[in-house]
């Protein structure tokens, strides 16, 4: 490429963020930095290589660029590269050093850091430490169902049959509700996609209509490649 800006740059290791590709991410970062470069990271660059470098298991190397980007460029860090950071850690198994991490901010934890945090310790089974991230959550954004139900998976899994009973009550008292699902199913050159809207209908029943639907429509032989079924 005969002319690299910031833009280009940070695409660059942003995709291989993207792709897990740390190794690349992180090459092309040094490339960027090592003097040969006019080119300074920014707030964004930052973002990627962190995000790349949590994909990636490199803990150490991330953990370095975090304290890089505030003592050598003078980038204070905001919520984005502390979720990055928590996410590398958790995902590392240091989920205590994540939750102290967390404390230790400057700033007001984000639902992005918390979510991180969560995640972290459903993967390695930390009911008790993951209940604090749930109930931050909870208090930043009471209606997300999808926190709630990692905090139910992650209890139920633990054999915590009493607090899955408790969440799955204040789900109710709230109402919180999940909200509707959607399947696609792709045979040679036809797909069907299926949506639910939160009826209670039996597995059988639902599968038996896409699974007609998508027998009818090539019995049919028509011509659109997509049907939308209402269940």
């Amino acid at each position: 490429m005969p002319v690299r800006n910031l833009i280009t740059w940070n695409a660059m290791i942003g995709r291989y963020a993207h792709q897990g590709r740390a190794d690349r991410a992180l090459a092309l970062f040094k490339a960027m930095t090592n003097g040969d470069s006019e080119v300074s990271p920014n707030y964004v660059t930052f973002v990627c290589v962190l995000s790349a470098c949590s994909r990636g298991g490199s803990v150490k190397e991330g953990m370095e660029i975090f304290e890089l980007m505030r003592e050598w460029y003078g980038i204070e860090p905001g919520a984005e590269h502390y979720a990055c950071a928590v996410d590398l850690l958790g995902r590392a198994g240091k989920i205590e050093q994540a939750y102290q991490f967390i404390k230790a901010m400057p700033i007001c934890p984000t639902v992005s850091v918390w979510g991180a945090l969560l995640g972290a310790y459903r993967m390695y089974g930390k009911p008790e430490l993951g209940r604090i991230a749930a109930e931050n959550l909870f208090e930043l954004d009471p209606n997300d169902f999808g926190n709630h139900v990692l905090l139910l998976n992650m209890l139920s899994a633990a054999g915590k049959w009493k607090e899955t009973t408790d969440v799955r009550k204040e789900m109710k008292d709230v109402g919180i509700k999940k909200g509707p699902g959607c399947s696609w199913i792709a045979l040679k050159n036809d797909s069907l996609r299926a949506w639910r809207f939160g009826m209670p209908v039996l597995g059988d029943i639902v599968y038996g209509s896409v699974l007609n639907t998508l027998t009818i429509k090539r019995r049919m032989k028509v011509t659109y490649n997509s049907i939308l079924v209402e269940l």
